[in-house]
């Protein structure tokens, strides 16, 4: 099984997977605007800047393993991919809670 879903090869998945990480590491997104970047302790400031793009590489990650392994390691990439989506609900309720809370200006 070398191709995921709608029998596209896993190597176009991790192709997008580590272009939207680039993405993400180059533009940062802001809860809101006029956000300002140095008023976050530094665990939050580190959480909305860099986890959504670290989400994106172990999405990149599993579509690799799943390339390489053609489809035999389908539990370690799963587990690759819950990781990223555990991640991503960190990252999730981070962006909403400071979304919702503005810090003061």
């Amino acid at each position: 099984m070398n191709n995921g879903w709608l029998n596209i090869p896993w190597s176009y998945y991790s192709i997008v997977c580590v272009m939207i990480a680039a993405a993400y590491a180059v533009v940062s997104i802001s809860p809101y605007k006029n956000f300002k970047w140095s008023a976050l302790p530094s665990w939050k400031y580190f959480i909305l800047r860099w986890l959504h793009t670290v989400v994106w590489l172990f999405l990149f990650a599993a579509c690799i393993h799943l390339k390489v392994t053609a489809g035999a390691g389908m539990s370690v990439a799963r587990w690759l991919a819950l990781i990223g989506l555990f991640l991503y609900f960190i990252y999730f309720a981070v962006f909403m809670l400071t979304k919702m809370k503005p810090t003061k200006r």
